[in-house]
């Protein structure tokens, strides 16, 4: 009986299961990077106007200013069309973003430990944090901004594109903890200064929507310390003491994240290098004792028709490579992304910072 061919169809190099190795590693990277960020998993819907792109550096999403309100018109008056304005809010793509990692063959055939999935998981956090850490700083600029306004098609008539974002401010001359201590008054504090957000925005003719606050895990603890968060004979709120959940406070849904800004945000972070520098969109001091504040809280609006507080565009998100180097015998692994952020409508965000004076 002859022996059954046995074809190495998985092989490149020599290496035995290059194909599969490609084939696994691209599909963990990209699988699994949605369920790793929050501002680019939509999940979240309207706070985040995502556009998947082709070819450009530049993209624009429209924005359309305010009419004049409606006026008494007598029957045969002819109608020639009333001014208006449109104007456009742009994201720019950054730079490739890049990991990569070398695995000598000889290392991979002796170590008793798989390594790849370890690397993968590393590949996909790695992506989301940084995705997540430039959003976060956009979404602090867009509540930051101030109000724009455009000459409209009439040419006299000033139309309101946006009345900018909005800012609550509290004093906490050593940061976070002392303008939020960990007891039940600072969960007051809290509360009232999320709802002081909401009724700022609401002011500014915010989009109606659901509404988000990110904020970082020590607030959860502060949030905890308010019975009020736990009480279902005055609500129905999914809020769980004993299982240390808290999901809403005063109608809004509360994210807990480790990536808000919180330092002084230089052309060399959040993966700028010397050679090619961080955009300058994401850069600024964001220390509590810094000239503007600490962000604590950052609030957005569900919206839609353009009109999320930001935009973030990318092509096709996360991708990989492997490639087996039989001069160096041994495998590259390495994933790229190219994505941007940008402002869009900052009526949608608020931020609660705390500044030491």
């Amino acid at each position: 009986m002859s022996d059954s061919p046995a074809s190495r169809y998985l092989a490149v190099g020599g290496n035995d299961a290059a194909l599969a190795l490609e084939e696994a590693f691209d599909l963990l990277v990209r699988s699994d990077f949605p369920n790793k960020t929050y501002l680019a998993n939509f999940e979240i819907p309207g706070i985040v106007q995502r556009r998947d792109i082709g070819p450009g550096q530049v993209f624009n999403f429209r924005e359309i200013g305010e009419l004049t309100d409606p006026q008494n018109y007598t029957e045969g008056t002819e109608m020639l069309g009333e001014s208006y304005a449109f104007d456009n809010g742009s994201v720019t793509l950054d730079p490739y973003v890049v990991r990569h990692n070398f695995l000598p063959m000889g290392q991979v055939e002796d170590d008793q430990w798989e390594p790849v999935m370890p690397l993968v998981r590393e590949h996909v956090e790695g992506h989301a944090r940084l995705v997540d850490k430039r959003g976060f700083a956009m979404l602090t600029a867009a509540a930051r901004a101030s109000a724009k306004t455009k000459t409209g098609t009439d040419g006299s008539t000033s139309h309101v594109i946006h009345n900018g974002g909005n800012v609550v401010e509290r004093i906490g001359a050593t940061g976070i903890t002392a303008a939020y201590p960990a007891t039940k008054t600072g969960a007051h504090q809290l509360r009232d200064d999320i709802a002081q957000g909401q009724q700022l925005a609401a002011e500014d003719d915010a989009p109606y929507g659901g509404i988000t606050a990110f904020m970082p895990h020590y607030l959860k603890r502060v949030l905890a310390k308010d019975d009020r968060s736990f009480d279902r004979d005055l609500s129905s709120n999914t809020n769980d003491l004993n299982a240390y959940d808290i999901a809403v406070v005063d109608g809004v849904r509360c994210v807990f994240t480790n990536n808000l800004p919180s330092t002084n945000i230089g052309a060399t972070d959040l993966g700028g290098t010397a050679a090619l520098n961080l955009p300058t969109k994401y850069q600024g001091d964001f220390r509590f004792n810094g000239a503007t504040g600490q962000p604590v809280v950052l609030m957005a609006w569900g919206a839609d028709n353009g009109r999320a507080p930001i935009g973030y565009v990318t092509r096709s998100g996360p991708q990989t490579f492997t490639e087996f180097q039989q001069r160096k015998l041994g495998t590259l692994l390495g994933s790229y992304h190219r994505f941007g952020w940008g402002i869009i409508h900052p009526p949608g965000s608020v931020e609660i910072r705390v500044k030491n004076a």
